[in-house]
């Protein structure tokens, strides 16, 4: 699965990648910042709190696009938080 999210405030595309295969129908999720380049270097495990190091977000089908949502958020608040 594939979710997109277009940043007007970085004016590119935010793309979110999971494949729902382990356990109980739970993927690890992914976000990459270049758009639909999936290159290893490219993508990031997203993690609680807006993060990309701690403890990793999983995510079901039903759940993908709010888990997305929710995770990109927290990172412009974190992000704004530490720019100020």
């Amino acid at each position: 699965m594939i979710y997109t999210i277009k940043s007007r405030k970085y004016k590119s595309e935010i793309d979110f990648q999971c494949s729902p295969k382990g356990l109980y129908g739970f993927g690890y999720v992914y976000v990459n910042f270049n758009g639909s380049n999936w290159e290893v270097p490219e993508r990031s495990q997203i993690c609680d709190g807006g993060y990309l190091r701690g403890e990793t977000i999983r995510a079901r089908e039903e759940s993908f696009e709010y888990t997305c949502q929710q995770w990109w958020k927290q990172y412009l608040r974190r992000i704004k938080k530490e720019v100020a």
